[in-house]
């Protein structure tokens, strides 16, 4: 099973590819949120572990040969986000700023792919960072999760791992639809490029920018999918707004802990061209 790939390395190698993706915007990660993680690797790994090759860490250099005890750098990294509790407000800034230096802007990425430099269809991603340090009370640290299988997995069981894993932990927000797999795309611009061209046809496509965006996405939804999800606050806002979301081609539910919107029976591409929208 392949996504179509949008962009090409010299050799003809994919560098990006169309997939089915399910993309979470966490509530601000504390030690607690441990175990939840370590659900979803779990059932990340169950889902598409058996296709993953390469994995690339923020804390090394070079990409390396999958092993899947990599997987645990992701709910370790929840476990770590611990400060000593001390009275005064100086020493806790200090700490913070600590934490903060060493813990920001801190990555896995796992991919499948024959080679390390390709795109795969297959892909499991876990991206936080802490834009700003309190002087007082805990680091608020903002993360971001993404799964990617091919456009052509069988949908019903799509549906079914999505639910599974957003409610793992409290979502901010979460969409799941047709969406991108890139392989460092920050370094390639003809990668860039090409997302871009494609996305802004193809409405119906997730773009998963959020490297120092998750501030912002943190008090709105970046974007809706065929599947979307709010939860918290955010949820409560769309509560209140009263608006008629069900209709015969959107349907919501409402467990109280998290709205769920589905668009339609299937992902659309939404080719704006033509006027698919």
């Amino acid at each position: 099973m392949t996504g179509a790939a949008l962009s090409r390395l010299g050799d003809g190698r994919p560098s990006l590819v169309t997939t089915l993706s399910l993309a979470m915007q966490l509530t601000h990660l504390t030690p607690d949120h441990a175990e939840g993680l370590q659900k979803i690797v779990e059932l990340a790994a169950d889902w598409i572990g058996a296709e993953l090759k390469w994995t690339s860490l923020s804390c090394w250099e070079d990409s390396l040969p999958f092993d899947p005890a990599q997987l645990a750098y992701i709910p370790t990294y929840a476990a770590s986000l611990v400060t000593a509790t001390v009275d005064d407000v100086y020493s806790r800034m200090v700490l913070n700023q600590i934490v903060s230096a060493v813990r920001t802007d801190y990555s896995v990425a796992i991919k499948g792919g024959a080679t390390e430099e390709e795109a795969s269809p297959f892909q499991l991603e876990f991206w936080s960072e802490i834009p700003t340090v309190p002087v007082e009370g805990p680091l608020e640290v903002k993360s971001t999760l993404r799964v990617c299988v091919p456009p052509e997995w069988p949908l019903d069981d799509f549906l079914r791992r999505v639910d599974q894993l957003v409610r793992c932990l409290p979502v901010r927000w979460a969409n799941a639809g047709l969406g991108y797999s890139y392989w460092d795309m920050g370094e390639d611009e003809e990668v860039f490029r090409a997302l871009w061209a494609h996305a802004r046809r193809f409405h119906g496509f997730d773009v998963p920018m959020h490297v120092r965006n998750l501030e912002a996405f943190h008090h709105r939804a970046r974007s809706v999918s065929w599947l979307t999800y709010v939860g918290g606050d955010l949820a409560q806002q769309v509560r209140a707004s009263q608006e008629p979301w069900n209709d015969r081609l959107v349907q919501v539910a409402d467990d109280g802990a998290m709205i769920a919107v589905r668009a339609g029976g299937t992902p659309q591409p939404c080719d704006i061209n033509r006027l698919a929208v």
